[in-house]
């Protein structure tokens, strides 16, 4: 019975010991793709922007010319998750040269925690303009909604039409 016991209870039991404290060790708590942000440095959630205004491809006329709108709206909204506060909340417009024209400074957060833009970009320069939001939460996650072409077209001033 020693000798059974010795050979091949001992063995055994050793070997099921030994299977369950490396099981223990392989045991996975995260998924692959939680590992994936983990190591991108990602998880968290971004923030969100809405371009209300302007669309894509929209028109606006310089300031001071008789045709209308002499003027593009921009409007916007950033929201971040949980407790709702971002680091930067900012609109750019870039000229066809990708030369800075204007910047919209930080937006101030309303009473339901949303950041909103509502600003009136006007110019005497006509071209072709893009519009960059870009909004970065507490935990450094960034977003960009960009507005790739508005285009300024030129309208004559009033004396400078032709009345004959």
């Amino acid at each position: 019975m020693k000798k059974v016991f010795k050979n091949f209870v001992l063995p055994t039991l050793l070997g099921v010991l030994a299977v369950i404290f490396i099981g223990m060790g392989c045991t996975r708590t995260t998924t692959p793709e939680e590992e994936e942000e983990e190591e991108e440095g990602g998880g968290e959630t971004p923030p969100e922007i809405s371009v209300i205004s302007p669309m894509e491809k929209a028109v606006f006329y310089t300031v001071g010319g008789e045709d209308t709108p002499r003027f593009i709206d921009i409007v916007a909204k950033f929201e971040a998750e949980g407790d709702g506060d971002l680091e930067l909340s900012h609109a750019i417009i870039y000229n066809q040269l990708d030369s800075v024209v204007k910047t919209y400074p930080p937006f101030p957060k309303d009473s339901i925690g949303v950041y909103n833009v509502k600003e009136r970009f006007v110019t005497s320069k006509p071209g072709k303009y893009k519009i960059v939001f870009t909004a970065v939460n507490l935990e450094g996650t960034e977003t960009t909604a960009i507005i790739s072409q508005v285009t300024c077209v030129y309208s004559a001033l009033p004396d400078e039409t032709d009345t004959n």
